[in-house]
């Protein structure tokens, strides 16, 4: 009877350094397509807010970061307002046209040519009816966690072949 002992070799260990910054890589990607979305609602406004994403920043609950805007008006349209009063203050009257078709739709994340239209009327005040929120952040959110899950997938099997091979 013979009796011998072999060293098994030591097993590859996924390295976290590669295995962070490919989860860092596809948070960039999901950043990069929240922006896109975030500029789909605004594309056929005059003046358009500029859209931004943190870069990741890793915290105690896990690798963060943030797109959006700080503009106050595209908070206003996301948002919405309540009812609310309007005076004439840099001139003696408001002079508009009470004719509005508005360039974006609640639940769409997108912006239409938006018009206005009738004879223009002159009054010292008017009450908006406020305006209902579109919650583009809520919809786009949504949208980019299925993009988040999908890209950490490949991601993460990317560094798995890398280190074990196919």
């Amino acid at each position: 009877m013979r009796i011998s002992v072999t060293p098994l070799p030591t097993p590859k260990m996924v390295s976290m350094d590669k295995l962070e910054r490919a989860m860092t890589a596809a948070l960039k990607r999901t950043n990069k397509q929240m922006e896109k979305e975030f500029k789909k609602t605004t594309r056929t406004w005059k003046r358009k807010p500029e859209m931004y994403s943190t870069a990741p920043t890793q915290t105690p609950e896990g690798l963060e970061s943030a797109t959006g805007t700080d503009n106050q008006v595209y908070e206003y349209v996301a948002k919405g307002t309540r009812p609310h009063t309007i005076r004439a203050r840099r001139a003696p009257m408001l002079r508009f046209q009470p004719g509005f078709a508005a360039k974006t739709i609640p639940g769409l994340i997108g912006s239409v040519a938006g018009r206005k239209f009738g004879p223009f009327v002159r009054v010292k005040e008017v009450r908006h009816p406020g305006t209902k929120a579109r919650e583009f952040d809520k919809r786009i959110a949504a949208k980019s966690e299925e993009t988040l899950a999908l890209e950490t997938r490949v991601a993460i099997m990317k560094v798995v072949e890398q280190t074990y091979g196919r």
